[in-house]
């Protein structure tokens, strides 16, 4: 999807209300992304999840960007 790489301020711009995929991504001291690419996006969570498994063997993060929605649970 994404060629190149974008700050997490960048991926909240443009990904508002959607999960994100994101590789090749660096983290803080805190473990918190700062960057990555964004490999898929969408508002559904089953299919960005499904993206998964094309992509086995680099690192990988998802990401819900935006208000966390009142039907979603979420497990800490």
């Amino acid at each position: 999807m994404e060629k190149k790489i974008l700050s997490m301020e960048q991926i909240k711009k443009r990904y508002n209300g959607e999960w994100v995929l994101i590789a090749d991504y660096e983290t803080d001291d805190l473990s918190r992304i700062k960057r990555g690419r964004v490999l898929a996006r969408g508002k559904d969570q089953r299919k960005v999840y499904g993206q998964l498994g094309k992509h086995q063997k680099i690192n990988l993060a998802t990401r819900y960007i935006g208000d966390i929605p009142k039907d979603l649970t979420v497990i800490l």
